[in-house]
């Protein structure tokens, strides 16, 4: 049986992060449980359940007898996760390349073709969307849901960076979609050695294009 409590919590989860990650709620502003329960259509507890889990991710901070408070970008925060991300990202991949299956190989080879058509195609939306895709694929190739869970935590402050450079700093959203593909083709290939490169590339880039947008006024910095 479905345990309807839980999968209103994913719901709420989804929605508020897709709210966070596409500027629906802008950073710096404080709501209530009640709003955010309305504004979704959702019952107060599945949001409440929402909001602990994004609230573990530091994607928001609860603060007792206000509210939820959404953060800017904090970029020391996020060199940090790219930092983790890197060697996780990198064993999974390896782990991907030795143990996919065929029609997991086709699986992401399609996604990688169809995530750089995407960003060709200026639809961040749809590119966001298949990255997913691919990392879930991913997760699944690699036949260790330990490292799965302690990536998606990572995640969402890079969804929203990615989202606020796509038209803006283009090259580097090109360098990570054409780094995606050669992944999924280092992946299909079964070359662990090739997979871990490129997925050492891809954080490459992203450290890159985060670097250049320092001296904007959507990130907080400290001390970088």
């Amino acid at each position: 049986m479905i345990n309807k409590r839980e999968s209103l919590s994913d719901i709420a989860y989804k929605k508020i992060e897709n709210m966070i990650v596409f500027s629906k709620i802008p950073a710096g502003c404080i709501k209530t449980e009640k709003e955010l329960s309305k504004q979704l259509d959702i019952g107060r507890m599945p949001v409440r359940e929402a909001i602990i889990r994004l609230s573990l991710e530091n994607a928001v901070r609860i603060i007792p007898y206000k509210g939820i408070y959404f953060p800017e970008i904090d970029l020391n925060e996020f060199f940090l996760q790219l930092e983790t991300r890197r060697v996780l990202e990198a064993l999974m991949a390896g782990k991907a390349a030795k143990f996919a299956n065929s029609h997991e190989r086709e699986e992401l080879l399609t996604l990688g073709d169809q995530f750089r058509d995407a960003v060709l195609d200026n639809n961040v939306v749809l590119a966001m969307e298949l990255d997913n895709d691919m990392n879930k694929c991913m997760e699944e190739c690699c036949r260790n849901p330990f490292i799965g869970h302690a990536l998606q935590p990572l995640y969402l402050s890079g969804r929203r960076l990615y989202y606020r450079n796509f038209y803006s700093n283009r090259q580097s959203t090109l360098d990570i979609a054409y780094a995606h593909r050669e992944l999924a083709h280092a992946i299909s290939k079964g070359d662990e050695d090739a997979a871990v490169n490129a997925s050492n590339k891809n954080i490459d880039i992203i450290v890159q294009m985060t670097r250049s947008s320092i001296g904007t006024d959507i990130y907080k910095v400290n001390n970088l």
